[in-house]
């Protein structure tokens, strides 16, 4: 898994299945490499699988989160996401797809709540940073506050002036 070969992963995982299928650890591994080959519809089962199990761990709930917006099933990820939020309210990946869906699903407070919440916790990461200020950016200039958006995106390039991006939305 670690190496990238997927197909080659797959097939010891369904060998060790065929003497342990419920095997929680098997199964987390299995849902991975679907859904790092994009195939989502495979990883969303396996994930939702492993909660009716009883597997409710960041882990599991996060990467269902993950492959259903995958999906594009913005509605239904934003359960798991919210459920893997309060096991580590501090998950960078957690926060940046919350905070997305959020403002998707519920509204422009909702998604610069988490934005509120990555910015807090991530003034070392520059990148990271500037990523977060340029999604806040998005949320205002889809509710036609430019001013705002402008202001945004401009702390985003501030922050990483190597991503034109950020300069581009600022103009």
């Amino acid at each position: 898994l670690k190496s990238g070969l997927l197909n080659p992963t797959l097939a010891v995982i369904d060998e060790a299945q065929r003497y342990d299928s419920l095997n929680i650890s098997l199964l987390r591994y299995e849902g991975i490499c679907y859904m790092y080959k994009k195939e989502y519809e495979k990883s969303d089962s396996i994930f939702y699988k492993l909660v009716e199990m009883g597997d409710t761990t960041f882990f599991t709930l996060s990467r269902l989160g993950q492959s259903l917006l995958g999906r594009n099933y913005i509605y239904k990820a934003i359960k798991p996401l919210e459920q893997a939020y309060v096991l580590d309210s501090t998950d960078y990946d957690v926060l940046m797809r919350l905070a997305y869906a959020s403002y998707q699903v519920v509204g422009p407070e909702k998604g610069l709540f988490y934005y509120d919440k990555l910015e807090a916790g991530l003034q070392p990461e520059k990148g990271r940073l500037a990523a977060v200020f340029s999604g806040r950016a998005d949320i205002y200039y889809s509710t036609k506050n430019y001013d705002a958006a402008h202001d945004w995106y401009k702390k985003a390039y501030a922050t990483d002036p190597a991503n034109l991006l950020y300069l581009a939305n600022m103009g």
